[in-house]
């Protein structure tokens, strides 16, 4: 999963599903949308594994000055909602990830593997890529879903479960089968509207909601 960006209704979504041996999280775990401390309090009790991205970074640090208006003021937000033991998780967080699973070595960042917190890596973008030695590069930051193979590495954005941007509105994330190899892009039906109406309670901009209903 990547780019939860605080929306609890999805993230439930994601995890009436199966229960996994493990969940990994390309960052931005919060910012946007409302529920910051109920998203890092549903990973908390997870097993999983979590690389910190430029919103979590900011929500630690209080700088926005890497934001839009709209973002930055969501952040705000959020950053007046966090409890300490939001805090305390997303500090410890790092920028990037190594680990093995059944033999397949992944590496795990929000931007890209030489500006892990900013740089955007869209599917188009690839192969001027420095590239880890890995078997699995998994990236967000992008809120685009897409999966390259070049030779023997998979590199997968796994798409934003929180805010998706390709135009399509269900929230995304990946599911992968390290005894099998199997690879699914998943897709996911939610109820943005309840979103919207939090949205709207707390006082933050409607772009934000328009997004959810577009898919941008």
């Amino acid at each position: 999963m990547s780019d939860i960006h605080s929306n609890y209704v999805a993230l439930q979504e994601v995890l009436r599903e199966v229960a996994y041996d493990l969940y990994v999280v390309a960052g931005d775990i919060i910012g946007y949308y409302t529920w910051p401390n109920e998203v890092v309090g549903a990973l908390a009790r997870l097993p999983v594994k979590a690389v910190r991205g430029n919103h979590d970074e900011a929500a630690i640090t209080g700088d926005t000055s890497w934001f839009n208006d709209t973002a930055a003021s969501a952040l705000e937000w959020n950053r007046r909602y966090l409890s300490v033991e939001t805090v305390q998780y997303l500090s410890q967080l790092p920028t990037t990830l190594e680990f093995e699973a059944d033999g397949k070595k992944f590496f795990v960042c929000h931007g890209s593997p030489r500006d892990p917190l900013y740089e955007y890596v869209y599917p188009d973008m690839v192969d001027s890529l420095e590239l880890p030695d890995t078997d699995f590069l998994i990236l967000g930051h992008t809120h685009i879903q897409f999966h390259r193979r070049l030779g023997n590495l998979d590199i997968l954005n796994p798409g934003s479960v929180g805010q998706p941007r390709d135009g399509d509105p269900r929230l995304a994330y990946a599911v992968y089968d390290t005894k099998t190899g199997e690879l699914a892009l998943k897709r996911k039906s939610y109820d943005f509207h309840r979103v919207i109406d939090a949205i709207a309670e707390a006082g933050l901009a409607d772009w934000l909601g328009e997004r959810l209903m577009n898919g941008i």
